[in-house]
């Protein structure tokens, strides 16, 4: 934001000594420049030392780059009025490159204007006569800026925004023309309960278009949504592959835990482990505990039958293993993590072998080619995963492929094929993992909170509110019954269960359909049981990824098109359960705590200071809290650390609250397929696209396009904070959040950071112009109403909003400063 230029300005920001002082200065001998500005050079070089202490030499360069960067902004800025304050025949004083003292040397005086380079080296500024002040000594110098014609003051002040535009379109055309590499347009995971699941909106789907944006970026939906109007409809057109192009009208979702407007979507993940830079700390890209990081290679080939192996309770002893039993191989696996481990194989031809299987498993930087094929003969029947044919760059393979093997398989151990970064392969065996579950705990059922537009349980009659008491599926052979509801009177099935149980069971078999006993709980029906029979069993959504992403989603059940809350009250305890110490029916869990890795000097990983699952819905904890308690399961899928403290509020008279710690267990009879991290491994979140102009004409066009839709962009942004559309401390950033984007930037390439520069510089553009005094849109305001009404606005007026725009300005950045610090330090 310019405070340099512009007329009137008491923030103005002069050279302290005038422009004849900063030559002098300049030509001083070094040692008499640095003794006469010590202070400024000594903190100059104290940043310089702690950053390069902290970063190291790749991130002092970093740095380097984002100064350089932010500073062209603003330099950018500021030339533009000096070129237009030149050209409209106005006394420029000084035009300097940075601020502070000028550098030895870096000085000079061509004519009437004196050039230098400062010190500190973000920005710059402009200093014109007749700027600032009135002055009695300028009032007849027609070469005062305040002197010149409206039309020639409106021109200099729109200048700066004029070139920040032009250097933003630059930006993007050099971005685009290199290649830059943005969200794939596919939907990888659907958020059960939300407005796309209740559209019919599944994963794998390739988004065509978003809004009037043909072939957009997942970046294009996101801002579309976000920008959208309350109850407005944002239509999609979604295609699967192989499958006609389907146009889904969506009304965004703005709750009370949305910090945004949202359909409930995410982005597909990419087949390889991060990069070794991200190590920080683990030895192998995997969830700590989990199958994952216990998984190795354990020099096997297809038709091997391992006949023994290292006993967990043994010492160094070898155990007999059944033969093809790979499933206790997995136990034992599982139990030597971080071990070696012997081996006697009987390999395929007939000779037996004695292997030992280092702890080696997933490395950084690995990426996954293949995997265990669910029809084959056991786990090494392994084939290769596709490339993704919602990929036209044909860069990625088959994420979607991945998960659907791993969903047929929770149960059994897999082996996945990956390809080192030196480019050789390794089988790695991973053995099943189960669900962290809080040990003797069930939860109760609430109520149905949504239904899929066209599903089985919609065209049977289910509504919202209904909560489910029973499920029977039958495949006109056999039948199951999983009671969730004590109104049933038959053994419980734990609600957070119930759609694995059932897909479980429907497994394998054909022509299955589903018996819903239901009870409504508001109408004339209110409390009355209701049996709703003959729903199709869709088994082909069997694969889909519903999931409750949000605090406040339900959980799922695919096949019948419905899903569920299961509420954060406790409904059974089982005797002798470690739970049993801590908690009892009836209480209220209001929010969840997790443990955080230790920093350095702490000796154990200690509790988070604040909750990360808020489940509280007021003060008072009489009603149910809302919302459930599914999405909280799933987060518990994901700890490093899995342990819990539970904000829990007593039920009946006694509703006070206490904290309590508890283990999570794992449940071996419940295996767990989590699309965030398969089996506790740690894949890359994102999969992208390059966007890359075939050309220079190619590259300006979608530069062109990609300024203005940028400006739009910016405006309907703030319509959106200032309607609070949007949360205002969630999506307002400042120069610390700024500085740390760009310096994260920095480290992926020119492209990316082009693209930064070029979105930091349109956004100065269209903020620098908006009509708030002491801002350029300010003083155009007050430009248009002299050549309207013949004559400058009132001397009063014209002071007041000065420093109302000026305290205005500077609350704000009060404010998007400590939204930063509390972002990246608190």
């Amino acid at each position: 934001m310019d405070q340099q230029h512009t007329p009137d300005r008491p923030d103005a920001v002069k050279p302290p000594d005038g422009p004849d002082a900063a030559v002098d200065d300049a030509q001083l001998p070094v040692g008499a420049w640095a003794a006469r500005n010590g202070p400024a050079v000594l903190m100059v070089a104290a940043v310089v030392a702690l950053v390069w202490y902290y970063l190291g030499t790749q991130g002092m360069w970093n740095v380097a780059l984002v100064v350089f960067g932010l500073g062209l902004v603003i330099f950018i800025h500021e030339l533009g009025h000096f070129l237009v304050a030149k050209w409209c025949d106005v006394h420029v004083q000084t035009f300097s490159l940075g601020f502070g003292p000028a550098l030895p040397g870096c000085s000079f005086r061509k004519g009437e204007t004196t050039y230098k380079i400062a010190l500190l080296p973000l920005g710059g500024y402009v200093k014109m006569v007749g700027e600032g002040d009135e002055s009695s000594e300028e009032d007849g110098d027609p070469r005062s800026y305040k002197n010149k014609t409206v039309g020639q003051r409106m021109a200099i002040i729109s200048a700066g925004v004029v070139m920040n535009v032009l250097l933003g379109a630059a930006c993007f055309v050099v971005a685009f023309r290199l290649g830059v590499p943005q969200r794939a347009p596919v939907i990888g995971m659907v958020e059960a309960g939300g407005p796309a699941w209740t559209k019919g909106v599944r994963s794998g789907d390739v988004v065509e278009k978003a809004g009037d944006i043909a072939n957009p970026y997942f970046e294009d939906l996101q801002m579309h949504v976000m920008l959208s109007r309350e109850g407005e409809a944002v239509p999609f057109v979604f295609r699967a592959p192989g499958e006609a192009e389907r146009a889904v009208s969506v009304v965004p979702r703005k709750g009370r835990n949305d910090s945004n407007p949202v359909i409930g979507v995410r982005w597909p993940g990419e087949m390889k482990t991060p990069g070794r830079r991200d190590a920080d700390g683990m030895r192998v890209p995997a969830l700590r505990g989990t199958a994952a990081e216990a998984a190795r290679d354990l020099g096997l080939k297809p038709g091997d039958v391992v006949l023994a192996a290292t006993d967990p309770d043994g010492g160094a002893g070898l155990a007999d293993v059944k033969a093809g039993d790979f499933g206790e191989l997995a136990k034992r696996v599982r139990r030597l993590a971080g071990k070696p481990m012997t081996l006697r194989v009987r390999r395929a031809g007939g000779a037996e072998e004695i292997v030992t299987a280092e702890p080696v498993g997933f490395d950084w930087d690995d990426e996954v080619i293949g995997m265990t094929d669910p029809e084959g003969d056991g786990p090494y029947a392994v084939t290769e995963i596709p490339f993704d044919p919602r990929d036209p760059q044909g860069r990625h393979r088959d994420v979607f492929e991945f998960l659907r093997r791993s969903k047929e398989m929770t149960d059994r151990p897999v082996v996945v094929r990956v390809r080192r970064k030196g480019g050789a392969t390794a089988d790695v065996f991973v053995p099943p993992a189960y669900h962290r579950v809080l040990p003797g705990v069930r939860m109760a059922i609430g109520p149905i909170s949504g239904v899929r537009e066209g599903s089985p349980a919609e065209e049977k009659g289910v509504k919202a509110k209904d909560v489910l008491v029973k499920v029977t599926l039958s495949d006109g052979k056999e039948s199951q019954s999983f009671a969730v509801h004590p109104k049933a009177k038959e053994p419980l099935t734990d609600p957070l269960r119930l759609p694995f149980e059932l897909s479980r069971w429907a497994r394998g078999r054909a022509n299955v359909t589903a018996t819903l006993t239901v009870s409504r709980e508001q109408g004339e029906d209110a409390d009355k049981e209701r049996v709703l029979s003959g729903l199709r069993w869709e088994s082909s959504w069997r694969s889909d990824e519903e999931l409750p992403l949000g605090t406040g989603a339900p959980l799922p059940i695919p096949e019948l098109g419905l899903a569920y809350q299961v509420k954060a009250t406790v409904e059974y305890v089982e005797p002798g359960s470690p739970a049993e110490k801590v908690l009892s029916a009836g209480d209220m869990i209001l929010a969840v705590t997790f443990r955080r890795d230790p920093k350095k000097g702490e000796d154990a990983p200690p509790w988070n200071t604040k909750p990360a699952i808020n489940l509280r819905q007021s003060k008072d904890v009489s009603p149910d809290p809302l919302p459930g308690l599914a999405g909280a399961a799933l987060q518990m899928q994901l700890l490093e650390y899995p342990e819990v403290k539970l904000l829990v509020a007593g039920s009946g008279t006694d509703a006070s609250e206490r904290e309590v710690e508890l283990g999570l267990a794992e449940d071996e009879t419940w295996p767990l397929h989590n699309p965030f991290a398969v089996r506790g491994l740690r894949l890359l979140p994102v999969q992208d696209r390059i966007a890359r102009a075939d050309g220079l004409l190619g590259a300006l066009r979608m530069g062109g396009r990609h300024t203005l839709r940028t400006i739009g962009q910016i405006y309907l942004s703030l319509r959106s904070l200032v309607t609070g559309r949007v949360s205002v401390t969630e999506n307002l950033q400042g120069p610390i959040d700024i500085a740390v984007i760009a310096y994260r930037t920095a480290e992926r390439g020119w492209a990316e950071f082009a693209l930064l520069i070029g979105i930091i510089s349109v956004n100065l553009a269209v903020v620098n112009f908006l009509p708030i005094p002491v801002l350029d849109g300010g003083h155009m305001v007050f430009l248009l109403y002299e050549k309207l009404r013949g004559r400058r606005p009132p001397e009063r007026v014209h002071n007041t909003a000065t420093v109302v725009g000026f305290v205005l300005l500077v609350s704000l950045m009060v404010f998007v400063i400590y939204l930063g610090v509390r972002r990246y330090i608190f």
